[in-house]
């Protein structure tokens, strides 16, 4: 129990107890009012004295650490190198080398093999004198860089979500994936407000264009990744969103006013800097409002990052750089000078570091030129080992190397992102399209083959069964007929990124819901970014599915058909028909099916054996095949087929199969 929960405890049970005894003389009234205050004046000071000494602690070992350092260690502990598993023993010499002769103070992680990881991870901190912060970019989950646990969707998708419980729940997922392979600093969530469609690199990433909206989920995100042991960085300082240049490959300039900054792209981090995170990343930006320096990225800027993020926002914590090896910033300065400057402007940690040598020798240089001092590198050294400290690395342990995926792909995992998709589905209903109940329905879907998709096939399974499909166009003679239904649903594939080609969505189809919404109900289905419903300003209704994995097709279906309930809300804004926080609620008409089997109270580990049960059953000709489908609480929690329809074995059992 922390001395905060004990302190709460003793005042509700003594509380309490003066409540049951209301009746009992003035005197012995205040006695007992006289003890509760005793007692907490005493919860308080335990919790002062525990944390006195847990600081006297953190800062002995700091300062045992910090004397272990000569100049060429304390200078290393500010470089964070890139490590490239897949590149072999070439990359892994090259990390070798950094720590035994740079002394640097941490390594970010590429993509790579978990368990590759995780033994890397082990060989590092064991070559290191000093402990090393490890760290990964994972900001959708560390499937970002590592292909072996659940992929999590992106924050955009998050920023439909109305109950921000779940965010936390995801950072707190996240969080045990980086533990299982030794990261320690996780490089997200990006904090960026994303107002501008045509943003390359930001995008998904973001929770979308709502300054609230995006830190209160940043947040929530944050503490799931802290709560559980994982620093968290609030990226891309001091806003990335409204760009249409890609930091990686150029320097963009934002050339609002001071004033639009601190409404907008400040917003998240002012109010995340004074909440607990505890690292933010500053962006390879030129803002001339906040610094008027030619072709200066705020990397580099004093005003900017000391000004600015320190000094008026009061940061305390870590401040990154962005990678130091992207155009932003190599595009003007050279190696050694930009790690220099990024040093001056107030950085704490220089981020994949080109030329370590270089930069040193140019660090050097400016100490004796009295540019910078011995002190104020220290300053940000010891800062670091607290970091380390807090992090765990005081009482560092090597981690489980083997068997990892089996720490990364937890079925927990996999019914946390099933809720998340399914809260996240959008509808947006502009002519009472909804609830489909006996309406002539059609679907017609574009962008892919002709066989079915996931979409399709799971409508078939609930009655709606009239399918076309298109690649890039449709028919006049098509369109005819399909405007003989009720409602037609336009699902709408392999939808883009970016906003020059109409985000994938060909112009034959553009003209198609046109001609058809003129003429009956079309509700269009976009498997992909919000922003592609631009294209449809006719429409008369939409669902925003984000993306198109199998999972997210069939909850779209489900949803569709009345067997789960629409709840997202519009993350952005398309077009003025299609606006931010637009969303409509719907109620179940059909069983719907549960969002996991955890979620209804049961295990998925469980149910599967039933897949045994079967496999024996036909194996012993009990029968050829079956269908079996569990439900509780009035929602499916399991639903599988097996076998054929007899031991001839032509024809599958599938879904779509009744049993009397």
């Amino acid at each position: 129990m922390t001395p905060k929960v004990g302190i709460t405890v003793i005042v509700i049970i003594l509380t309490s107890f003066l409540m049951c005894q209301s009746d009992i003389p003035n005197r012995a009234l205040l006695e007992r009012q006289q003890f509760v205050q005793d007692s907490i004046a005493q919860a308080e000071a335990t919790a002062r004295l525990l944390a006195e000494e847990r600081r006297k602690e953190e800062e002995a070992w700091v300062n045992k650490e910090f004397q272990k350092l000569d100049k060429n260690a304390r200078l290393g502990q500010l470089f964070m190198i890139g490590a490239y598993p897949p590149k072999g023993a070439s990359d892994e010499k090259k990390v070798l080398d950094a720590i035994d002769k740079h002394k640097i103070g941490g390594i970010i992680f590429f993509r790579g093999h978990q368990d590759r990881i995780a033994a890397l991870t082990n060989k590092y901190q064991a070559r290191s004198e000093m402990p090393l912060m490890m760290s990964m970019d994972a900001e959708w989950g560390t499937n970002m860089r590592v292909s072996a646990s659940v992929k999590f969707p992106r924050q955009l998708l998050m920023g439909a979500i109305q109950n921000n419980a779940l965010i936390y729940d995801f950072g707190a997922a996240v969080a045990g994936e980086c533990k299982a392979m030794g990261i320690h600093v996780n490089f997200a969530p990006v904090v960026d407000v994303n107002n501008n469609p045509a943003n390359p690199v930001i995008g998904d990433r973001s929770f979308g264009e709502n300054r609230e909206n995006v830190t209160a989920k940043s947040f929530q995100y944050i503490k799931g990744l802290q709560d559980n042991g994982v620093m968290a960085c609030a990226k891309h300082f001091p806003g990335h969103g409204d760009t249409d240049v890609d930091s990686h490959k150029d320097l963009p300039i934002i050339n609002h006013s001071m004033q639009r900054l601190d409404s907008i792209e400040l917003y998240p981090f002012k109010n995340l800097a004074q909440h607990g995170v505890q690292s933010i990343m500053v962006a390879h930006l030129h803002i001339p409002a906040l610094d008027s320096t030619p072709n200066l990225p705020i990397t580099l800027s004093k005003p900017a990052v000391t000004g600015l993020l320190k000094e008026k926002l009061g940061f305390k914590g870590l401040i990154f750089t962005d990678a130091l090896n992207m155009k932003g910033v190599t595009k003007h300065f050279k190696d050694g000078e930009t790690d220099l400057r990024a040093l001056l402007a107030g950085n704490d940690i220089l981020l994949v570091t080109q030329d370590i040598p270089a930069a040193k020798k140019r660090i050097y240089k400016a100490i004796e030129e009295g540019l910078i001092t011995w002190e104020e590198i220290d300053g940000r050294v010891r800062k670091i080992l607290h970091a380390k400290y807090k992090l765990g690395l005081h009482s560092y342990k090597p981690v489980n190397a083997r068997n990892v995926v089996s720490r990364l792909n937890v079925q927990a995992n996999k019914a946390l992102k099933q809720e998340m998709v399914s809260q996240a589905l959008t509808l947006v209903d502009h002519a009472a399209i909804f609830p489909l109940g006996k309406q002539h329905v059609a679907c017609i879907t574009v962008g892919t083959g002709r066989n079915g998709t996931a979409f399709t096939k799971e409508l078939s399974r609930y009655g709606l069964k009239h399918h076309h499909f298109a690649k890039s166009s449709i028919s006049a003679n098509r369109i005819k007929q399909l405007a003989k239904k009720d409602v037609v649903i336009v699902a709408v594939h392999n939808i883009g990124k970016d906003a020059k080609s109409n985000f994938g969505v060909a112009s034959g189809i553009q003209k198609a819901v046109q001609a058809l919404s003129a003429k009956t109900k079309v509700l269009v289905v976009a498997f992909g970014t919000p922003y592609a419903l631009k294209n449809f300003p006719t429409a008369q209704g939409a669902v925003v599915a984000f993306n198109e994995e199998s999972l997210t097709q069939k909850l779209a279906a489900r949803a569709i058909a009345g067997a789960l309930p629409f709840r997202g809300r519009l993350p952005v804004s398309a077009s003025t028909k299609f606006q931010y926080g637009m969303g409509k609620d719907t109620e179940v008409q059909k069983m719907m099916y549960a969002s996991s089997p955890e979620s209804v109270g049961l295990s998925t580990t469980i149910l599967s054996r039933i897949d045994k049960i079967a496999a024996e059953m036909i194996r012993e000709k009990a029968a050829p095949g079956c269908q079996v489908l569990v439900a509780k609480d009035g929602k499916i929690a399991f639903h599988r087929t097996y076998g054929y329809y007899d031991y001839q074995r032509k024809k599958r059992v599938t879904l779509e199969n009744i049993y009397d």
